[in-house]
């Protein structure tokens, strides 16, 4: 019996939505896309929108939607009643594929709770003819596949446009769901766990093909068409983090590449889109608010030129800009009617950012908040703690940090504290996680700093969750058998210390190389 709590609630979501494309009704191929958090994380996914309308644009194909349920629903997914699709409202069984974006490390303990209310075993060996092929994409699997790898049956990698209509075509042209598997071998950009075998080299199981004519080492998929295009939603819902707005894509990747930024390092070469497409998508836009979203947005030359075409018609938002941006940038937001800027400082000395990459002086970081202040009400800045390198010093550094700020800022602060996870393919690959407890007291101490200035607040995640995203980071199988619940025992401190050089990685079965 399906959940009445959570169809209730889809439909619920469902009367503030306004919707470009619907599912078809009628189809060869009826596909569930699943984002493994709850609703207003996963409408605010742009990637998530995009894979959704690349199926529902192909002949032949319907695509659902379904998110993981609220809290206060899950009690009824807990108790044996079913999951129903968003729109369709149909049991995940009754599809013939089920795809899972996954844009969080730490959305694999979702997916195991998912994977359970739906009454599909974890192992995708397990799984038999009579459940649906289960396959995954994002950047988080796009950079690591190996947690995640006992329990899909393929791994699409990197970009989805041009790739999905390849996999529906060979779908429909295999006989069985075996058969299907078998016929994505020859794909450079498609993982598919059961064609490689796992033998432990050093610290890690390593991933080697076994069967004959698997690609060997896997290529992401690069769409280069991206500049022409590029992405605009498809579903619009107050409930995104952008709220009631367009959300336009205008870059992939970003030039000045961090050493922690997985995105930098993940979506090379860096593609900007072409200002003749944003100005179309925002000019056909039907919303006053349009939220730019991209790695380096401010990086993007044409983007001062489109924001003060519409100054006065449309407010622009961002996720976050960087703060050496062209004072014209932040000129044309601040003309264009918005009231709040993110910028990412990461860490409160220079020293230190530059120990990181991010080589942005003291005195332009003060100089542009000074500026900012006057024209926003909120500024927030993204940190890090227990960075490579960081001291005890460094989070006494704070202090000054704020006493210079609060000395040149009129607007209200926020800190945003995230603790440092090293990331597959960047500079910092093989570096440690700080420790729990070096963590929590860092940031014990962090606040009562900035309990000391007014008008400056700060929020943080929880260095727990920190934690277990560095461990699925750089995990292999093993990493994701034990969160599962498949085996007791798990050396955590493998993945969570520094890796020595001469140590072979779980992640070197995709591609080093770049474009």
């Amino acid at each position: 019996m399906i959940s009445r709590k959570v169809l209730n609630k889809w439909r619920y979501y469902r009367s503030f939505e306004e919707v470009r494309l619907s599912p078809s009704k009628a189809w060869e191929i009826s596909v569930l896309l699943i984002f493994p958090n709850v609703y207003s994380v996963g409408i605010s996914n742009l990637g998530f929108q995009t894979v959704y309308r690349i199926l529902n644009e192909m002949k032949g194909v319907s695509c659902d939607l379904l998110y993981l349920p609220d809290d206060e629903d899950i009690k009824d997914c807990e108790s044996g009643f079913e999951l129903p699709s968003f729109y369709l409202e149909r049991t995940p069984l009754e599809f013939d594929m089920i795809l899972f974006s996954i844009s969080f490390e730490n959305d694999l303990l979702n997916i195991f709770k998912l994977l359970r209310y739906m009454g599909i075993p974890l192992i995708s060996e397990d799984r038999d003819e009579s459940f649906p092929v289960l396959g995954a994409g994002g950047i988080v699997p796009s950079s690591n596949p190996e947690p995640f790898a006992p329990f899909f049956d393929f791994f699409v990698l990197g970009d989805a446009e041009g790739v999905m209509e390849k996999i529906i075509d060979v779908f429909l042209s295999s006989d069985s769901k075996r058969d299907f598997i078998e016929n994505l071998a020859p794909f450079d950009f498609v993982y598919v766990p059961a064609f490689y075998s796992v033998r432990r080299e050093g610290l890690f199981y390593i991933p080697f093909p076994s069967k004959k004519g698997t690609s060997y080492p896997l290529l992401r998929n690069l769409n280069k068409d991206f500049i022409n295009k590029g992405n605009i939603s498809c579903i619009v819902s107050p409930f995104s983090v952008f709220g009631k707005a367009d959300i336009v894509e205008v870059s992939r990747g970003c030039p000045k590449r961090c050493f922690f930024c997985l995105s930098s390092f993940v979506y090379r070469p860096v593609r900007f889109v072409k200002n003749s497409v944003i100005e179309d998508m925002v000019s056909k836009s039907p919303y006053k608010k349009i939220g730019f979203l991209g790695t380096s947005v401010s990086e993007h030359r044409g983007l001062v030129s489109i924001i003060k075409a519409f100054s006065g018609e449309k407010v622009f938002t961002f996720s976050s800009i960087r703060i050496d941006a062209h004072e014209t940038f932040i000129e044309a937001i601040k003309d264009s009617g918005s009231k709040s800027i993110t910028f990412g400082i990461e860490a409160p000395s220079f020293s230190l950012r530059k120990k990181i990459g991010k080589l942005i002086p003291d005195n332009l970081i003060f100089e542009r908040l000074s500026y900012v202040s006057a024209f926003f009400d909120t500024v927030k800045l993204y940190f890090m703690i227990g960075l490579p390198g960081e001291r005890d010093e460094d989070i006494e550094a704070f202090e000054d940090f704020l006493k210079n700020v609060s000395g040149v800022m009129k607007a209200n602060l926020t800190l945003s504290i995230s603790p440092f996870v090293p990331k597959p393919f960047t500079p910092f690959e093989r570096e440690g996680f700080c420790g729990l407890s070096t963590i929590k007291r860092r940031l014990k101490r962090l606040k009562v700093i900035v309990s000391k200035f007014k008008r400056v607040r700060i929020t943080y995640d929880l260095p727990k969750w920190a934690k277990l995203q560095a461990l699925i980071s750089r995990g292999d199988r093993r990493v994701g058998l034990y969160l599962a619940g498949y085996t007791k025992d798990l050396k955590q401190e493998i993945f969570l210390s520094p890796i020595p050089s001469a140590e072979a990685l779980p992640w070197r079965i995709i591609d080093t190389h770049f474009p």
